[in-house]
C-alpha cells in the first residue's frame, strides 16, 4: 500500500503587485474588526455541504433538487421556501425554484442568496428568509466553468471556479478566484488568483475576518498517490 506523500508550500501570499485592485478594500468601517459579524461573515460550519445546507437562527435552509427548502427546528415545520400564496412549487414561477445552479446557497444580511445559470455565465439571486421578494442581484462573468463555489463575506462576493484548457496538445485546469462588490453590476471584478495546473485539482477555502485562505491539492500525474499542496492567504484590507 503506497503512502500518500505531500509537498507543502506554506503561505504563498496572493498579493500580486502586477495587478491593481479596483475595489475599495474594506467596504464599510464596520468591517474593520477582528470580531465575528453574524450578519456579514460567512459561516464555515457547513462548508462540507458545498453550498447545499446553511442555517440562520433556528432555521435550516437547503437545496434539494432545484428547490430551496427550510426546516424550523422549533416548530418542526419543513417546506418549500416560497412566500407565494397558493403556489404548488412545481414550476419556474415558484420563489423556491433555484434552477441548476441552486446548490450554492448562503444566508447573508437577512436574505438567502444563490447562483443560477444564465446564457453567458451565472446570475446571483436573493430573496427574504420567508420566501418573498425574489430578485436578481447581478451577473457574474464566469462562463465555461465547473466546480463553482461562491461566498458572500463583508460586502464582497467571492467566486472560485475551475476551468479546462487545452494548449499545445496538452490539457490543464485553471483555478480562478474572483472578488465582486455585492450589488455593483457596473464594477469589474478583481481577479485575486488565476493559475493553470496539470493533472487533477482540488481545493478548499475559508474566509476568516478580512482574510481568504485557500488550500490547493494538485496531483500532476493523476497517480492518486501523491500531490502537491499549496496554501494561500489573501488579505482584503491590505
Amino acid at each position: 500500500m503506497h503512502r500518500l506523500s505531500f509537498v507543502v508550500f506554506i503561505l504563498v501570499l496572493l498579493l500580486f503587485t502586477s495587478s491593481c485592485q479596483s475595489s475599495q478594500y474594506l467596504l464599510d468601517t464596520r468591517f474593520d474588526t477582528e470580531e465575528f459579524l453574524e450578519d456579514y461573515d460567512v459561516s464555515m460550519d457547513y462548508t462540507a455541504s458545498r453550498g447545499m445546507l446553511t442555517r440562520a437562527g433556528d432555521v435550516y435552509y437547503a437545496s434539494m433538487g432545484n428547490l430551496a427548502v427550510y426546516h424550523d427546528v422549533q416548530t418542526g415545520v419543513t417546506g418549500a421556501l416560497c412566500g407565494k400564496a397558493d403556489c404548488v412549487h412545481d414550476s419556474m414561477n415558484c420563489n423556491a425554484f433555484l434552477d441548476l445552479g441552486g446548490a450554492n446557497i448562503q444566508v447573508y444580511d437577512g436574505k438567502l442568496y444563490w447562483l443560477q445559470m444564465n446564457p453567458t455565465g451565472w446570475s446571483l439571486y436573493r430573496m427574504g428568509l420567508d420566501g418573498s421578494g425574489r430578485e436578481r442581484v447581478q451577473d457574474m462573468t464566469d462562463p465555461e466553468s465547473y466546480d463553482l463555489q461562491f461566498a458572500i463575506h463583508r460586502g464582497y462576493v467571492y467566486t472560485m471556479t475551475i476551468k479546462s484548457d487545452v494548449s499545445g496538445g496538452s490539457s490543464s485546469r485553471i483555478l480562478e478566484i474572483k472578488q465582486y462588490v455585492l450589488g455593483a453590476q457596473e464594477e469589474e471584478p478583481y481577479t485575486i488568483y488565476t493559475q493553470a495546473y496539470d493533472g487533477s485539482l482540488q481545493y478548499v477555502y475559508a474566509l476568516y475576518r478580512n482574510k481568504l485562505y485557500m488550500a490547493v491539492d494538485n496531483d500532476k500525474n493523476f497517480e492518486g498517490r501523491s500531490y502537491d499542496r499549496e496554501l494561500f492567504e489573501y488579505d482584503v484590507a491590505a
